[in-house]
């Protein structure tokens, strides 16, 4: 009995041994198909939390997957290999003592090996397929799953794009309609430009040289822009400008009467100001200037006598024509 047990105890221990072999080659393969499952996994959420979604970068994640099937698949054929071999081997390889078993015997035990192992590769192929079936279903759920995410990405892309070139022609649109109202702001200041205009009066003695303010009377003042205390007219607006004055009650040769432009944000010195017009004895005269926004406008006496004699009259006046 103890030369029969010896055989058989030797035959189960070369089966398992070769089971544990397989064995470990699967869970390597498994264990390889789970971490890669993981790493594709990590892929996709790190790519749909990018900011550009595009086809160049999905085809690179599906080259990936594609190569990891053929990865598995290879490990399968080195899984499976060794064990058709086991089967296809003579049974001689088989470890067991020829000494101790008869022909028949042998020929017996070749037989029920043969079915045993068969039986037992059977088991490990199919639990094997099972595992990497389950696998690739995953991956394949994955790349579905991406599929589906990058077309609504993509979607969401094209309307992002549709919103931004049409908010590009509004912004061109707008700055056409600025442009617009700026143009129709001008027209219609130029002509409906408000009404500029004012008269003055004033009685004084002649004798003395001096510029000409605090007038009598100011009977017309549109726009408040005229100075009565002053003497001084400032031009709200950019513009021609219609001056006119008058003087009463003059010798002939006595003196002339000027009007001064002083220009705007300038110290009013003889160089920031220019002589617009001069009266001289009992004339009226009248002159069109063009005027910037701030400027003033100053009558200015220049006597040529220096005998009193009585009050004379001045009249000042300016109106805005265009501007």
């Amino acid at each position: 009995m103890a030369s029969n047990a010896q055989p058989q105890e030797i035959f189960e221990s070369y089966i398992r041994q070769q089971l544990e072999v397989l064995q470990e080659k699967r869970e390597d393969v498994s264990t390889a198909a789970d971490n890669y499952i993981d790493r594709v996994h990590m892929d996709v959420a790190n790519w749909l939390s990018g900011d550009q979604v595009n086809q160049t970068t999905f085809e690179g994640l599906s080259n990936r997957i594609q190569q990891a099937v053929t990865f598995f698949v290879t490990k399968s054929v080195e899984f499976a290999g060794p064990l058709n071999n086991v089967i296809e081997d003579d049974a001689s390889q088989i470890p067991l003592p020829h000494a101790c078993v008869s022909n028949s015997s042998q020929t017996e035990r070749t037989s029920t090996s043969e079915e045993f192992i068969r039986k037992k590769i059977g088991e490990q192929v199919e639990n094997f397929s099972k595992i990497m079936t389950a696998r690739f279903t995953i991956l394949e759920e994955a790349v579905l799953s991406l599929k589906r995410t990058t077309e609504q990405v993509q979607e969401k892309q094209e309307n992002v794009n549709k919103k931004l070139e049409i908010l590009t022609k509004v912004e061109a649109i707008d700055t056409e309609l600025a442009k617009i109202s700026r143009k129709v702001a001008q027209i219609e200041s130029k002509v409906n430009h408000p009404t500029i205009l004012f008269n003055a009066c004033k009685k004084l003695n002649p004798s003395l040289g001096c510029y000409v303010d605090k007038f009598d009377d100011v009977s017309t003042n549109f726009g408040s822009h005229f100075d009565q205390s002053s003497g001084e007219f400032t031009a709200p607006l950019d513009g021609f400008y219609l001056i006119s004055i008058n003087i009463f009650g003059i010798p002939e040769g006595s003196f002339n009467i000027e009007c001064i432009q002083k220009v705007k944000n300038m110290q009013f010195t003889f160089g920031h100001s220019r002589k617009l017009c001069c009266v001289s004895d009992n004339e009226c005269v009248t002159c069109l200037v063009s005027l910037t926004a701030g400027d003033k406008l100053v009558l200015r006496l220049e006597t040529k006598v220096v005998t009193p004699f009585s009050f004379i009259k001045i009249e000042f006046s300016c109106f805005m024509i265009k501007n």
